[in-house]
Protein backbone atom coordinates (compact mmCIF):
# COMPACT_ATOMS: atom_id res chain seq x y z
CA UNK A 1 0.00 0.00 0.00
CA UNK A 2 3.05 2.45 -0.38
CA UNK A 3 6.13 3.46 1.79
CA UNK A 4 5.35 3.53 5.17
CA UNK A 5 6.22 6.89 7.00
CA UNK A 6 4.79 6.76 10.53
CA UNK A 7 2.73 9.62 11.43
CA UNK A 8 2.07 11.71 8.34
CA UNK A 9 -0.74 12.66 7.23
CA UNK A 10 -0.72 10.77 4.08
CA UNK A 11 0.26 7.37 5.90
CA UNK A 12 -2.81 8.11 8.15
CA UNK A 13 -4.96 8.62 5.00
CA UNK A 14 -3.89 5.76 3.37
CA UNK A 15 -4.11 3.55 6.13
CA UNK A 16 -7.77 4.43 7.43
CA UNK A 17 -8.75 3.74 3.51
CA UNK A 18 -7.03 0.70 4.03
CA UNK A 19 -8.52 -0.26 7.16
CA UNK A 20 -12.12 -0.16 4.69
CA UNK A 21 -10.61 -2.36 1.71
CA UNK A 22 -10.23 0.75 -0.82
CA UNK A 23 -7.06 0.65 -2.87
CA UNK A 24 -5.76 2.51 -5.54
CA UNK A 25 -3.93 2.75 -8.85
CA UNK A 26 -2.98 4.64 -12.24
CA UNK A 27 -3.41 2.45 -15.59
CA UNK A 28 0.12 4.17 -17.15
CA UNK A 29 -1.50 4.29 -20.64
CA UNK A 30 -4.24 7.11 -20.14
CA UNK A 31 -3.57 8.36 -16.48
CA UNK A 32 -6.81 6.74 -15.66
CA UNK A 33 -7.56 6.22 -11.64
CA UNK A 34 -8.63 2.78 -10.58
CA UNK A 35 -10.06 1.23 -7.76
CA UNK A 36 -10.40 -2.12 -5.92
CA UNK A 37 -12.50 -2.25 -2.75
CA UNK A 38 -11.33 -5.41 -0.70
CA UNK A 39 -9.22 -7.02 -3.45
CA UNK A 40 -12.99 -7.74 -5.45
CA UNK A 41 -11.12 -6.62 -8.88
CA UNK A 42 -10.11 -3.20 -10.48
CA UNK A 43 -12.73 -0.66 -12.07
CA UNK A 44 -12.21 2.46 -13.25
CA UNK A 45 -12.91 5.21 -11.16
CA UNK A 46 -16.08 7.77 -11.51
CA UNK A 47 -17.73 10.29 -9.94
CA UNK A 48 -20.38 8.12 -8.52
CA UNK A 49 -17.31 5.76 -6.73
CA UNK A 50 -15.18 9.03 -5.21
CA UNK A 51 -19.36 9.72 -3.36
CA UNK A 52 -19.31 6.54 -2.29
CA UNK A 53 -15.24 6.75 -1.07
CA UNK A 54 -16.05 10.14 0.91
CA UNK A 55 -19.49 8.74 2.70
CA UNK A 56 -16.98 5.72 3.59
CA UNK A 57 -14.21 7.90 4.95
CA UNK A 58 -17.02 10.11 6.70
CA UNK A 59 -17.53 7.72 9.05
CA UNK A 60 -14.00 8.06 10.32
CA UNK A 61 -14.67 11.46 10.24
CA UNK A 62 -13.12 13.13 6.84
CA UNK A 63 -14.48 16.05 5.93
CA UNK A 64 -16.16 16.67 9.11
CA UNK A 65 -14.98 19.54 11.24
CA UNK A 66 -13.39 19.26 14.69
CA UNK A 67 -12.51 15.75 14.59
CA UNK A 68 -8.79 16.12 13.83
CA UNK A 69 -8.98 14.22 10.15
CA UNK A 70 -8.21 15.24 6.54
CA UNK A 71 -10.81 16.99 4.43
CA UNK A 72 -11.94 15.66 1.89
CA UNK A 73 -9.14 17.36 -1.13
CA UNK A 74 -6.25 16.38 1.17
CA UNK A 75 -8.12 12.75 1.47
CA UNK A 76 -8.13 12.45 -2.06
CA UNK A 77 -4.50 13.78 -2.77
CA UNK A 78 -3.64 11.22 -0.40
CA UNK A 79 -5.25 8.12 -2.86
CA UNK A 80 -4.07 9.83 -5.84
CA UNK A 81 -0.41 9.99 -4.34
CA UNK A 82 -0.74 5.79 -3.74
CA UNK A 83 -2.44 5.71 -7.09
CA UNK A 84 0.86 7.29 -8.94
CA UNK A 85 3.16 4.90 -6.73
CA UNK A 86 1.47 1.79 -7.78
CA UNK A 87 1.09 2.73 -11.87
CA UNK A 88 0.62 -0.15 -14.36
CA UNK A 89 1.00 -0.72 -17.86
CA UNK A 90 -1.78 -3.51 -18.73
CA UNK A 91 -0.68 -3.88 -22.16
CA UNK A 92 2.83 -4.69 -21.57
CA UNK A 93 2.06 -6.68 -17.83
CA UNK A 94 0.08 -8.94 -20.58
CA UNK A 95 2.72 -9.48 -22.63
CA UNK A 96 5.31 -9.40 -19.71
CA UNK A 97 2.50 -12.37 -18.79
CA UNK A 98 3.32 -14.78 -21.64
CA UNK A 99 6.95 -15.10 -20.76
CA UNK A 100 7.85 -19.35 -20.94
CA UNK A 101 3.95 -20.31 -22.12
CA UNK A 102 5.32 -21.02 -25.82
CA UNK A 103 8.29 -23.90 -26.99
CA UNK A 104 9.36 -23.26 -30.59
CA UNK A 105 8.72 -25.21 -33.80
CA UNK A 106 10.26 -25.58 -36.89
CA UNK A 107 7.33 -23.51 -38.33
CA UNK A 108 5.85 -20.54 -36.41
CA UNK A 109 2.01 -21.37 -35.54
CA UNK A 110 0.12 -18.68 -36.71
CA UNK A 111 1.91 -19.33 -40.01
CA UNK A 112 0.69 -23.46 -40.04
CA UNK A 113 -3.02 -22.56 -38.63
CA UNK A 114 -3.63 -20.06 -40.98
CA UNK A 115 -2.68 -21.35 -43.85
CA UNK A 116 -5.89 -23.26 -43.84
CA UNK A 117 -8.40 -21.22 -42.09
CA UNK A 118 -8.14 -17.87 -44.49
CA UNK A 119 -8.35 -18.34 -47.92
CA UNK A 120 -5.65 -15.68 -49.80
CA UNK A 121 -4.59 -16.18 -53.20
CA UNK A 122 -1.27 -15.25 -53.11
CA UNK A 123 -0.76 -17.07 -49.94
CA UNK A 124 0.88 -14.19 -47.70
CA UNK A 125 -1.75 -13.63 -44.56
CA UNK A 126 -0.21 -15.80 -42.79
CA UNK A 127 3.41 -14.14 -43.16
CA UNK A 128 1.72 -10.96 -42.77
CA UNK A 129 0.18 -11.69 -40.11
CA UNK A 130 2.99 -13.11 -37.91
CA UNK A 131 5.10 -9.82 -38.95
CA UNK A 132 2.42 -7.47 -38.16
CA UNK A 133 1.91 -9.35 -34.22
CA UNK A 134 5.58 -9.53 -33.81
CA UNK A 135 5.85 -5.88 -34.56
CA UNK A 136 2.85 -4.87 -32.65
CA UNK A 137 4.74 -5.94 -29.83
CA UNK A 138 7.92 -4.32 -30.72
CA UNK A 139 5.83 -1.29 -30.98
CA UNK A 140 5.14 -1.30 -27.66
CA UNK A 141 8.27 -2.16 -26.09
CA UNK A 142 10.57 -0.19 -28.37
CA UNK A 143 8.55 2.27 -30.13
CA UNK A 144 9.32 0.52 -33.91
CA UNK A 145 7.56 0.97 -36.46
CA UNK A 146 4.73 -1.11 -37.53
CA UNK A 147 3.01 -1.39 -41.01
CA UNK A 148 -1.02 -1.62 -41.49
CA UNK A 149 -2.24 -4.82 -42.07
CA UNK A 150 -5.48 -4.23 -44.56
CA UNK A 151 -7.52 -7.13 -45.25
CA UNK A 152 -9.42 -6.94 -48.94
CA UNK A 153 -11.90 -8.94 -48.90
CA UNK A 154 -16.30 -9.10 -49.86
CA UNK A 155 -18.69 -6.98 -46.94
CA UNK A 156 -19.79 -9.33 -44.31
CA UNK A 157 -17.15 -12.27 -44.76
CA UNK A 158 -15.82 -11.46 -40.84
CA UNK A 159 -13.33 -9.69 -41.30
CA UNK A 160 -13.83 -7.00 -39.04
CA UNK A 161 -15.12 -9.92 -36.69
CA UNK A 162 -11.60 -11.58 -36.92
CA UNK A 163 -9.47 -8.56 -36.39
CA UNK A 164 -11.67 -7.79 -32.53
CA UNK A 165 -11.20 -11.59 -31.69
CA UNK A 166 -7.48 -11.16 -32.54
CA UNK A 167 -6.82 -8.57 -29.88
CA UNK A 168 -6.11 -10.15 -26.68
CA UNK A 169 -7.56 -7.12 -24.22
CA UNK A 170 -10.70 -5.82 -25.45
CA UNK A 171 -10.42 -2.97 -23.47
CA UNK A 172 -7.62 -1.46 -25.38
CA UNK A 173 -9.30 -2.36 -29.33
CA UNK A 174 -11.08 0.29 -31.10
CA UNK A 175 -12.97 0.00 -34.72
CA UNK A 176 -13.11 3.58 -36.10
CA UNK A 177 -11.81 5.53 -39.12
CA UNK A 178 -8.71 7.44 -38.54
CA UNK A 179 -8.62 11.60 -38.58
CA UNK A 180 -4.86 13.03 -38.11
CA UNK A 181 -6.37 15.83 -37.54
CA UNK A 182 -7.98 15.05 -34.40
CA UNK A 183 -6.65 15.43 -31.19
CA UNK A 184 -8.66 12.83 -29.15
CA UNK A 185 -7.57 9.96 -31.99
CA UNK A 186 -4.12 11.07 -31.44
CA UNK A 187 -4.63 10.42 -27.36
CA UNK A 188 -6.28 6.97 -28.29
CA UNK A 189 -2.68 5.78 -29.97
CA UNK A 190 -1.22 5.65 -26.62
CA UNK A 191 -4.05 3.43 -24.89
CA UNK A 192 -5.02 1.28 -27.63
CA UNK A 193 -3.44 -1.81 -28.79
CA UNK A 194 -5.30 -2.40 -31.91
CA UNK A 195 -7.18 -0.06 -34.13
CA UNK A 196 -9.36 -1.50 -36.74
CA UNK A 197 -9.81 1.12 -39.42
CA UNK A 198 -12.78 0.28 -41.07
CA UNK A 199 -12.85 1.22 -44.68
CA UNK A 200 -9.21 1.88 -44.99
CA UNK A 201 -9.63 3.00 -48.34
CA UNK A 202 -11.79 5.64 -47.66
CA UNK A 203 -9.76 7.19 -45.09
CA UNK A 204 -6.35 6.74 -47.43
CA UNK A 205 -8.44 8.76 -50.15
CA UNK A 206 -9.92 11.25 -47.75
CA UNK A 207 -6.59 11.99 -45.43
CA UNK A 208 -3.50 13.97 -46.21
CA UNK A 209 -1.40 11.15 -47.26
CA UNK A 210 1.46 13.38 -45.16
CA UNK A 211 -0.26 12.92 -42.09
CA UNK A 212 -1.98 9.61 -42.57
CA UNK A 213 1.49 8.27 -42.66
CA UNK A 214 2.98 10.54 -39.68
CA UNK A 215 -0.09 9.34 -37.70
CA UNK A 216 -0.22 5.48 -37.93
CA UNK A 217 3.76 5.34 -37.60
CA UNK A 218 3.85 8.12 -34.80
CA UNK A 219 5.75 6.60 -31.59
CA UNK A 220 4.82 9.38 -29.21
CA UNK A 221 2.00 11.34 -28.17
CA UNK A 222 2.38 15.17 -27.01
CA UNK A 223 -0.88 16.55 -26.82
CA UNK A 224 -3.37 18.46 -24.13
CA UNK A 225 -6.25 16.04 -23.29
CA UNK A 226 -9.60 17.68 -22.89
CA UNK A 227 -9.95 19.73 -19.92
CA UNK A 228 -6.41 18.41 -18.59
CA UNK A 229 -3.99 21.21 -17.69
CA UNK A 230 -0.80 19.74 -18.70
CA UNK A 231 0.49 18.20 -22.03
CA UNK A 232 1.03 14.46 -21.89
CA UNK A 233 3.30 13.08 -23.36
CA UNK A 234 3.45 9.51 -23.90
CA UNK A 235 4.70 6.57 -26.02
CA UNK A 236 2.25 5.48 -29.20
CA UNK A 237 1.23 1.91 -28.57
CA UNK A 238 -1.10 1.31 -31.18
CA UNK A 239 -0.90 -1.09 -34.24
CA UNK A 240 -3.34 -0.83 -36.89
CA UNK A 241 -5.26 -3.30 -39.26
CA UNK A 242 -7.56 -2.04 -42.10
CA UNK A 243 -10.47 -3.69 -43.54
CA UNK A 244 -11.58 -2.58 -47.19
CA UNK A 245 -14.24 -4.12 -50.29
CA UNK A 246 -11.36 -2.99 -52.95
CA UNK A 247 -13.59 -1.73 -55.73
CA UNK A 248 -10.64 -1.68 -58.45
CA UNK A 249 -10.23 2.23 -58.01
CA UNK A 250 -7.12 2.35 -55.38
CA UNK A 251 -6.66 3.28 -51.98
CA UNK A 252 -2.62 3.89 -51.86
CA UNK A 253 -2.46 7.85 -53.11
CA UNK A 254 0.92 7.89 -52.29
CA UNK A 255 4.04 5.48 -53.64
CA UNK A 256 6.64 6.68 -51.10
CA UNK A 257 4.38 5.72 -48.08
CA UNK A 258 3.43 2.39 -49.38
CA UNK A 259 5.82 0.17 -47.35
CA UNK A 260 3.42 1.42 -44.31
CA UNK A 261 0.83 -1.50 -45.36
CA UNK A 262 1.05 -5.30 -45.88
CA UNK A 263 -2.15 -5.81 -48.00
CA UNK A 264 -3.85 -9.63 -48.47
CA UNK A 265 -6.80 -10.78 -50.52
CA UNK A 266 -9.47 -12.72 -48.67
CA UNK A 267 -11.54 -14.62 -50.16
CA UNK A 268 -13.02 -16.93 -47.20
CA UNK A 269 -12.82 -17.61 -43.76
CA UNK A 270 -13.44 -20.55 -41.65
CA UNK A 271 -14.76 -19.78 -38.15
CA UNK A 272 -13.28 -22.66 -36.34
CA UNK A 273 -10.43 -20.26 -35.95
CA UNK A 274 -12.32 -18.79 -32.63
CA UNK A 275 -11.75 -21.91 -30.83
CA UNK A 276 -8.25 -21.55 -31.62
CA UNK A 277 -6.08 -20.03 -27.56
CA UNK A 278 -5.25 -16.50 -28.92
CA UNK A 279 -2.94 -16.09 -25.97
CA UNK A 280 -1.04 -18.67 -27.61
CA UNK A 281 -0.40 -17.13 -30.88
CA UNK A 282 0.74 -13.97 -29.55
CA UNK A 283 2.80 -16.03 -27.11
CA UNK A 284 4.77 -17.43 -29.98
CA UNK A 285 5.11 -13.84 -31.47
CA UNK A 286 6.09 -12.50 -28.20
CA UNK A 287 8.76 -15.65 -27.89
CA UNK A 288 9.99 -14.22 -31.36
CA UNK A 289 10.59 -11.12 -30.77
CA UNK A 290 12.40 -11.58 -27.24
CA UNK A 291 14.99 -14.25 -28.97
CA UNK A 292 14.52 -13.51 -32.89
CA UNK A 293 16.35 -10.25 -33.83
CA UNK A 294 14.39 -7.85 -35.79
CA UNK A 295 12.13 -10.87 -36.39
CA UNK A 296 8.92 -8.25 -37.62
CA UNK A 297 11.25 -7.22 -40.36
CA UNK A 298 10.33 -8.61 -43.85
CA UNK A 299 12.80 -10.62 -45.73
CA UNK A 300 14.18 -9.43 -49.30
CA UNK A 301 11.73 -11.78 -51.13
CA UNK A 302 8.58 -10.42 -48.54
CA UNK A 303 9.42 -6.98 -49.43
CA UNK A 304 9.74 -8.04 -52.91
CA UNK A 305 6.33 -9.27 -52.72
CA UNK A 306 4.48 -6.75 -50.96
CA UNK A 307 5.38 -4.06 -53.44
CA UNK A 308 4.27 -6.22 -55.62
CA UNK A 309 0.85 -6.75 -54.51
CA UNK A 310 0.33 -3.20 -52.91
CA UNK A 311 1.18 -1.70 -56.81
CA UNK A 312 -2.16 -3.61 -57.42
CA UNK A 313 -3.67 -1.06 -55.01
CA UNK A 314 -2.15 2.29 -56.08
CA UNK A 315 -4.72 4.82 -57.11
CA UNK A 316 -4.75 5.57 -61.12
CA UNK A 317 -2.93 8.54 -62.35
CA UNK A 318 -4.23 10.14 -65.52
CA UNK A 319 -1.17 12.54 -65.12
CA UNK A 320 0.51 8.87 -65.07
CA UNK A 321 -0.52 7.96 -68.58
CA UNK A 322 0.10 11.13 -70.21
CA UNK A 323 3.53 10.95 -69.15
CA UNK A 324 3.99 7.57 -70.44
CA UNK A 325 2.16 9.00 -73.86
CA UNK A 326 4.27 11.89 -74.23
CA UNK A 327 7.98 10.74 -72.71
CA UNK A 328 10.20 7.81 -73.29
CA UNK A 329 11.72 7.01 -70.30
CA UNK A 330 15.34 6.26 -70.96
CA UNK A 331 16.77 5.69 -67.28
CA UNK A 332 20.12 8.07 -68.68
CA UNK A 333 21.05 10.44 -66.32
CA UNK A 334 22.38 12.75 -69.08
CA UNK A 335 18.58 12.86 -70.57
CA UNK A 336 17.23 16.10 -68.34
CA UNK A 337 13.67 17.80 -68.83
CA UNK A 338 12.96 20.92 -66.81
CA UNK A 339 9.79 21.01 -64.83
CA UNK A 340 8.72 24.26 -65.99
CA UNK A 341 8.53 22.28 -69.40
CA UNK A 342 6.89 19.35 -68.80
CA UNK A 343 4.12 21.26 -66.93
CA UNK A 344 3.91 23.78 -70.21
CA UNK A 345 3.75 20.35 -72.55
CA UNK A 346 1.37 18.28 -70.14
CA UNK A 347 -0.79 21.19 -69.41
CA UNK A 348 -2.89 20.26 -73.05
CA UNK A 349 -3.81 17.49 -72.11
CA UNK A 350 -3.66 17.49 -68.30
CA UNK A 351 -5.94 19.77 -66.29
CA UNK A 352 -4.74 20.79 -62.67
CA UNK A 353 -6.52 23.17 -60.13
CA UNK A 354 -3.07 24.88 -59.01
CA UNK A 355 0.51 24.56 -59.92
CA UNK A 356 1.40 23.00 -56.19
CA UNK A 357 -1.31 20.27 -56.75
CA UNK A 358 0.31 19.75 -60.23
CA UNK A 359 4.10 19.66 -58.51
CA UNK A 360 2.87 17.56 -56.09
CA UNK A 361 1.48 15.10 -58.38
CA UNK A 362 4.12 15.49 -60.67
CA UNK A 363 6.50 14.01 -58.13
CA UNK A 364 4.51 11.18 -56.97
CA UNK A 365 3.91 10.03 -60.39
CA UNK A 366 7.81 10.50 -61.14
CA UNK A 367 8.82 8.79 -58.41
CA UNK A 368 6.43 6.06 -58.89
CA UNK A 369 8.21 5.14 -62.42
CA UNK A 370 11.36 5.11 -60.98
CA UNK A 371 13.25 8.95 -62.22
CA UNK A 372 15.43 11.07 -60.22
CA UNK A 373 15.27 14.78 -59.44
CA UNK A 374 18.19 16.84 -61.03
CA UNK A 375 19.20 20.30 -62.33
CA UNK A 376 20.53 21.22 -65.87
CA UNK A 377 23.61 21.68 -66.87
CA UNK A 378 25.39 25.00 -65.79
CA UNK A 379 25.35 27.45 -68.94
CA UNK A 380 26.71 30.78 -68.75
CA UNK A 381 23.48 33.34 -68.22
CA UNK A 382 21.26 30.65 -67.68
CA UNK A 383 19.91 29.57 -64.21
CA UNK A 384 20.24 25.41 -62.84
CA UNK A 385 17.04 24.71 -63.77
CA UNK A 386 14.98 21.75 -61.86
CA UNK A 387 13.76 18.92 -63.32
CA UNK A 388 13.71 14.92 -64.21
CA UNK A 389 16.61 12.96 -64.89
CA UNK A 390 15.99 9.91 -67.68
CA UNK A 391 13.40 10.68 -69.67
CA UNK A 392 13.17 12.47 -73.17
CA UNK A 393 10.37 14.26 -75.59
CA UNK A 394 8.78 11.27 -77.88
CA UNK A 395 7.88 12.28 -81.18
CA UNK A 396 4.68 14.20 -81.78
CA UNK A 397 1.99 12.09 -80.16
CA UNK A 398 -2.27 12.78 -80.64
CA UNK A 399 -3.68 11.87 -77.72
CA UNK A 400 -6.85 13.20 -78.42
CA UNK A 401 -7.41 9.70 -80.16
Amino acid sequence: MGKKNVGSRYQTVIDDLSKRGWNFRINDLNDGLEYSVSNAGWALCTDVIEAVIRTDMREDGYGVSGSGKPGYSAMRDAYMTLAHRQRYNPIKEYFLGLEGKYSPNKTPYVNELFCNVFENPDKMFSNWLFRWMVGAIAKVFEGQRNPMLVLDGPQNMGKSWFVEWLCPLPQHFIRDSINPDDKDSHLLLSDMLLWEVEEADSTTRRADASALKAFITRDTVKKRPAYGRHRIEKPALCSFIGTINFDGSGFLVDTTGNTRFLICLITTIDFDYIITDKDQLWAEAYWYYRNTPQAWKLTPDETARRDQINAEYEVPSALENVINELYLITNDPNDFIPTSQIQQVVSQYYRFNSEQLFYRELARVMTKIGLQPGRAKFQEGQDHRRGWLGLKRRQTVDLSD
